[in-house]
């Protein structure tokens, strides 16, 4: 199931019912739609669904796995991970599911897009160097930069709103911690003692 809730976790609602998956939820800019991706079809496809109406459409249902839905700023269009050309590689493709075009090359998996809120960068984790790291990559072109060098295992980037920040997940010691880095001077922060960390995301006010 799909809840919605109040940000203190009452007022739930049932956007979505099952009998598979539903993973991957991401809010859009707007806050009137959801975009996720469900096992409906007996594999990962993307869906965007509008909370007033409860209408969803593909989004993305190409050959191959269909995941990591990430709204650019404006709402107008996704970055998307799919494994239609063989290796998971990053693609943009406009909210109605027109306009595919193919953002990032690489020999390694590249998944988990996040948008910087400017929309000028692309911050994703790929293990084309033997690891997975974080990247990012400008929207306009060109290649990608690695952004972290503090553990040998670093996924699940999200930016700051003010750009200056980056949560992401880091293992060290066989331990899964939240990290966040200042990406001006490149030091990060432990900021959890716990062990098996997920999914950090920074609140709207940073």
């Amino acid at each position: 199931e799909l809840i919605i809730s109040d940000c203190d976790g009452e007022n739930p609602r049932r956007a979505l019912q099952s009998p598979e998956p539903i993973i991957s939820p991401v809010w859009s800019p707007d806050g009137k739609s959801i975009a996720y991706v469900s096992f409906e079809r007996r594999k990962p496809i993307v869906y965007l669904h509008e909370l007033a109406t409860g209408a969803r459409r593909a989004v993305a249902a190409f050959k191959g796995n269909n995941s990591a839905p990430a709204f650019s700023p404006d709402g107008r269009r996704l970055a998307v991970a799919l494994s239609r050309d063989g290796l998971t590689q990053l693609y943009l493709i406009n909210a109605d599911g027109t306009g595919l075009t193919r953002f990032t090359r690489s020999y390694g998996i590249d998944t988990e897009p996040v948008f910087t809120k400017d929309g000028q960068w692309i911050y994703f984790t790929s293990d084309r160097g033997g690891t997975p790291q974080i990247y990012r990559q400008r929207i306009s072109g060109g290649s990608a930069e690695r952004v972290t060098f503090g553990s040998n295992y670093a996924i699940s980037p999200d930016v700051s709103p003010d750009g200056k920040r980056l949560a992401y997940i880091s293992r060290l010691d066989g331990k899964f911690r939240v990290a966040v880095m200042d990406l001006e001077t490149g030091q990060d922060l432990l900021v959890t003692t716990t062990e098996r960390d997920e999914s950090p995301s920074f609140a709207p006010n940073g």
